[in-house]
């Protein structure tokens, strides 16, 4: 067992996914069915390491939209 891991509580590490329930998608679902029922689009929040990675459906900590709109640009110019 790591001692930094497996719990959220101040000091540990948190990977962590945040779902909506307000979607047709998931709902009537058990919380242990969510990651078999809920798509992308649901997603709210998720944090790796304790730190904040996606929120309101966009990336945080990368201009994900740029970088995609560069990888298109590299193969079709």
């Amino acid at each position: 067992v790591c001692p930094v891991a497996g719990a959220l509580a101040p000091g540990q590490r948190a990977d962590l996914v945040t779902v909506s329930t307000a979607s047709v998608r998931p709902a009537g679902s058990p919380p242990s069915a969510m990651v078999f029922t809920a798509p992308a689009a649901d997603v709210t929040r998720v944090l790796a390491g304790g730190e904040v990675i996606a929120a309101g459906g966009r990336h945080v900590r990368v201009d994900a939209p740029r970088r995609l709109r560069s990888a298109i640009a590299a193969v079709l110019p």
